[in-house]
């Protein structure tokens, strides 16, 4: 294969890898145009200029252009307009006559505009280097710096940072009587970033603190303690229950008495007569719920208040005394 045939084998290739991601492009391009331009339509602005700005940056056609030129205008975006219908403008002239008639519309724009646009001139304080300043969030060019500047109505932030100064930040507002005006407005100036050298500190003089014995620990809970109180709150538990079942007993009975059964539970319906039997069911369960509940919550107290608890030995010292063949001895004997 020659040279020539491999150089174009290459260019074939990549438009055709290239196409499927330009027509997507292309088809989210003209759908957020389409949404764009419909809400522009309906005068809802600020959802429509959002729609279009992406349109255009996957797409940046003279038709978008100029559609979100005229949504900035919707916005009283004065600056945004006037920028955006001076880039249509600069975009009809490269492509020629085909596009005259909307390159001499979009300059009859900037003409209109002009006389609405607030200017800014930001003055940056001398004394460091490189220094960046962003507006909004976006950095101006350098060729930006000490000019007029298209600026939209409304409050504004200023940053600006250099290489080993103090970032600086600022704010103002461009309003109504600023319309048509060239404002000036001064960028810092960014204070030098002290350095400070390392300093030896003074030595501090210490102080010999005596120690104090140790607190023993606490013995742990013996098995039986533990136990009771498990069966002290089982007992808690089955009282309640019992207590609960007792009380529907109770009121099975009144129930049924009201439907005619007699003090011996000789009913007259069937109904009254079940009222009768879940009676004695609930009325067995309470006894034995209540019972069980005495029966545990003495046992649990019971080993609660009858298992003895181990005792700590306490650090102690006493005095004692030897006899030996080279006299007497006195010593300290104790636990610490």
């Amino acid at each position: 294969m020659g040279r020539w045939a491999r150089a174009l084998y290459v260019t074939t290739a990549i438009s055709l890898l290239a196409a499927p991601a330009l027509a997507q492009d292309t088809a989210d391009s003209l759908r957020l145009y389409k949404e764009g331009w419909r809400l522009y339509q309906e005068k809802q602005y600020a959802e429509a200029c959002p729609l279009l700005e992406r349109s255009l940056a996957a797409a940046p056609t003279l038709r978008t252009r100029g559609a979100l030129a005229l949504c900035y205008e919707g916005q009283a975006r004065w600056a945004s307009a006037y920028k955006t219908w001076k880039a249509v403008a600069e975009q009809a002239k490269q492509e020629g006559a085909v596009e005259a008639q909307r390159m001499k519309r979009a300059n009859q724009k900037v003409a209109e505009l002009a006389p609405k646009v607030a200017q800014v001139v930001f003055q940056v304080a001398p004394g460091a280097a490189d220094v960046k300043v962003l507006l909004d969030g976006q950095q101006l060019a350098a060729s930006e710096l000490g000019t007029a500047v298209p600026v939209d109505p409304g409050s504004h932030s200023v940053d600006a940072n250099a290489t080993g100064r103090v970032a600086w930040h600022g704010s103002f507002e461009l309003g109504k009587t600023d319309e048509g005006k060239t404002r000036s407005f001064p960028v810092g100036p960014l204070q030098p970033i002290e350095r400070v050298e390392n300093a030896e500190l003074p030595a501090v003089p210490t102080e010999s603190i005596p120690l104090r014995p140790s607190e023993p620990p606490k013995p742990p809970m013996p098995t039986l303690k533990l136990v009771g109180l498990v069966s002290a709150g089982a007992g808690v538990v089955a009282l309640a229950v019992g207590t609960i079942f007792a009380i529907k007993a109770h009121s099975d009975w009144n129930s049924a008495k009201d439907m005619g059964c007699d003090d011996k539970g000789v009913c007259r319906t069937m109904d009254a007569a079940n009222l009768v039997n879940d009676a004695g069911s609930h009325a067995t369960i309470g006894t034995i719920g209540i019972t069980a509940g005495i029966v545990l919550i003495a046992g649990g107290a019971a080993l609660w208040f009858f298992t003895p608890t181990p005792e700590v030995e306490k650090p102690g010292v006493t005095p004692s005394v030897s006899l030996g063949p080279g006299g007497a001895q006195l010593g300290l004997v104790g636990r610490f």
